[in-house]
């Protein structure tokens, strides 16, 4: 499924909260997620697509997978530490290596 981008070409991609709110949750509710989120289990790959629409005509794909986790080697969840603002510390990102195709 396309993803639409914004004027300034970025997508929306949320994680944790799994709904788009229009106007920012109070403290009580952050804290309450920030809890509830940081109990559960997640281990999430996923394949990334995107295609290029080349300046010269044609088009490639390019596709990579993405990890999500807070589990660590043992399959145990990492604790999240201090609840604050940023990145939730005990989840961790990998990029898998991209392949490039060319579409026409």
């Amino acid at each position: 499924m396309p993803v639409t981008t914004n004027e300034k070409g970025q997508i929306f991609d949320l994680v944790s909260r799994g709904a788009i709110e229009e106007f920012k949750v109070d403290r009580n509710t952050a804290i309450s997620v920030f809890d509830t989120n940081s109990l559960k289990e997640v281990d999430v790959t996923t394949v990334q697509t995107i295609t290029l629409n080349l300046p010269g005509g044609g088009s490639a794909e390019v596709k990579f997978n993405r990890r999500i986790t807070n589990l660590d080697e043992n399959g145990n969840i990492r604790s999240p530490g201090p609840r604050g603002i940023g990145r939730a510390r005990n989840f961790t990102v990998t990029v898998g290596e991209p392949t490039v195709r060319r579409l026409r």
